[in-house]
């Protein structure tokens, strides 16, 4: 989408740009290449074949004291090696996220890459912003979608989702003369804007 706005500029504006937000990512190939430019990490795991040889190992040697077919003394020494691999852990690589991880997350999740500030990117919850307390008032209704009627947009108030009419009216005097208004201007009902101090 981004190479619609001209010749190679996705990636010119990816390669110029500190923070960049990645959010309901579906396609493969963008995540594929999301997942490369993240990069790999290095986890660890139980070795559980390494901890079950060293558990056996241990009761055989109680059992061979036992037995009367080896010292006690000796049967310590096995312990004390058998020990170490009781809880002995395995590394792996793998991507931090992989593709389809990516494209299978939350949508109330996003991914913030910050190259050269962050050394790994971080994963956030980010509601939708129509689902934020602190923007409620603060936009008109999406042309993109359809589930409401134009005069009626969707904002949390006061914890939950409810839908409040958009407001259409003359603009005040004191602000005709700027070119964004026009005659008329838009709101949220209950949330009509405070008129600049310099328009009072």
């Amino acid at each position: 989408m981004l190479n619609n706005l001209g010749k190679n500029a996705r990636d010119e504006i990816l390669n110029s740009s500190t923070t960049q937000i990645y959010k309901a990512i579906r396609e493969v190939s963008e995540a594929e290449r999301l997942s490369r430019t993240i990069g790999e990490t290095t986890i660890e795991r139980p070795d559980f074949r390494t901890n079950m040889d060293a558990r056996i190992g241990s009761m055989d040697a109680m059992r061979a004291v036992q037995q009367g077919k080896i010292m006690p003394s000796d049967a310590g020494r096995i312990l004390a090696e058998k020990q170490a691999y009781l809880q002995h852990m395995t590394k792996d690589r793998r991507r931090v996220f992989t593709p389809d991880e990516i494209i299978a997350m939350s949508s109330g999740n996003c991914l913030v890459w910050m190259p050269g500030d962050v050394e790994r990117p971080m994963l956030l919850n980010v509601p939708h912003y129509w689902q934020r307390r602190d923007l409620a008032g603060r936009f008109l209704k999406d042309p993109d979608l359809k589930n409401y009627p134009d005069h009626v947009v969707e904002i949390n108030h006061r914890g939950r989702q409810v839908l409040a009419n958009i407001i259409t009216e003359p603009t005040p005097d004191e602000l005709q003369h700027l070119a964004q208004y026009g005659s008329h201007w838009r709101y949220v009902q209950g949330y009509r804007p405070r008129l600049p101090r310099f328009a009072r």
